[in-house]
């Protein structure tokens, strides 16, 4: 027995508990008086009973009743399916990532509309992180680029920042990729003295489509 049908006639029977129950007699039978609050309840229950009823059978699934007017009979037309929007590309490295020099690379995301055509930016930001015991100055910090010709197309993103022992800073830009290929990114920084990270340090490559 389905949950409609069990609804429907446990709906049916406290509701008519609820009507006959202040008592009557047919000839010699005698039904006695239930008490008011009795049938109060009943009725209430038996309420609810047939509107699950009326939700499960009309409204449960995303179906609306139909009229069709031709025939005067009741159809059933399925609820339309929402679109939905195309998802965006995304890149994540949660890291962490150390280096030889105590700088350490998390919370790396990049996102893009997908599919990328000629002309579309990138959104791209990190965390580094001094994990050393000493400061460490970064003279610049910066987005390492290659397009699909293998030109440099670096974008500094910060400058001249210093990190005391266990301090970071959250890093942010766009790239505008406007020419048709891969391209290769990665996150990096240098430091006063010349070091710099890894070469092509947790790079990540991005298909660009003339559109």
């Amino acid at each position: 027995m389905s949950e409609e049908t069990i609804a429907l006639t446990m709906g049916s029977l406290f509701l008519l508990i609820a009507i006959v129950g202040g008592g009557f007699s047919v000839e010699r039978a005698q039904i006695p008086q239930v008490p008011t609050w009795a049938r109060v309840v009943s009725s209430v229950i038996g309420a609810s009973f047939l509107a699950f009823f009326a939700y499960a059978t009309l409204g449960g699934s995303g179906v609306t009743p139909v009229v069709d007017r031709a025939t005067d009979s009741v159809v059933e037309r399925q609820a339309p399916t929402e679109a939905r929007p195309p998802a965006d590309g995304i890149h994540r490295d949660a890291g962490p990532h150390a280096t030889a020099s105590g700088i350490e690379l998390t919370d790396l995301v990049a996102s893009w509309q997908d599919p990328l055509v000629v002309n579309d930016t990138l959104a791209i930001g990190y965390r580094l992180t001094n994990a050393g015991d000493t400061s460490v100055e970064l003279e610049y910090v910066f987005v390492g680029v290659r397009d699909p010709a293998d030109t440099n197309r670096d974008k500094e993103v910060d400058q001249l920042v210093t990190l005391a022992p266990g301090d970071s800073i959250d890093l942010q830009t766009t790239l505008l990729l406007d020419q048709e290929g891969v391209w290769s990114i990665w996150p990096c920084f240098g430091i006063a003295g010349g070091t710099e990270c890894p070469d092509e340090w947790r790079a990540f490559e991005v298909a660009v489509t003339a559109g």
